[in-house]
């Protein structure tokens, strides 16, 4: 999880960037959540979006292991991180679609300002996809932790 964080951070180092980032990221994954809430999975009793949490989940859930060994401080950010990201989708599931729409773009806008105005850097998702769920892990330790 460091070495994610570390380089997530070498492309968010302005105030302003974090700033962006702080009100964008939540604004994106409340609205992809809630879009996706709309659409079923065929043959399965669960939405998109839901199925996007449990992917993210466990993604997430492979940092409480750290050197095959469980880590009880990786689990003490992961565990409340599932939970408001649970929140994040039961709300954004109670969103009508339009207000998720424009979400969804000031979300983006408020990232590609902190990136061209304040970091003067691409994006890190540009080179890692990965980038994409490290995002809002990086933002909820950085609140969480202080």
């Amino acid at each position: 999880m460091r070495a994610h964080f570390e380089s997530y951070e070498g492309f968010h180092r302005t105030d302003g960037n974090r700033v962006c980032h702080e009100m964008g990221i939540p604004l994106i994954v409340v609205s992809t959540f809630g879009l996706l809430a709309r659409l079923e999975v065929p043959g399965a009793p669960l939405t998109a979006g839901l199925l996007l949490w449990a992917v993210a989940m466990l993604w997430a859930a492979t940092f409480c292991f750290e050197r095959g060994r469980f880590s009880w401080s990786h689990f003490s950010l992961i565990a409340p991180y599932g939970l408001v990201t649970l929140g994040l989708y039961l709300a954004g599931a109670a969103f009508p679609v339009p207000a998720l729409r424009v979400l969804f773009v000031i979300g983006w806008i408020l990232q590609g300002i902190g990136h061209s105005v304040f970091e003067k850097r691409s994006p890190a998702f540009f080179t890692n996809l990965k980038q994409l769920l490290v995002g809002p892990l990086w933002i909820f330790g950085r609140v969480f932790r202080g």
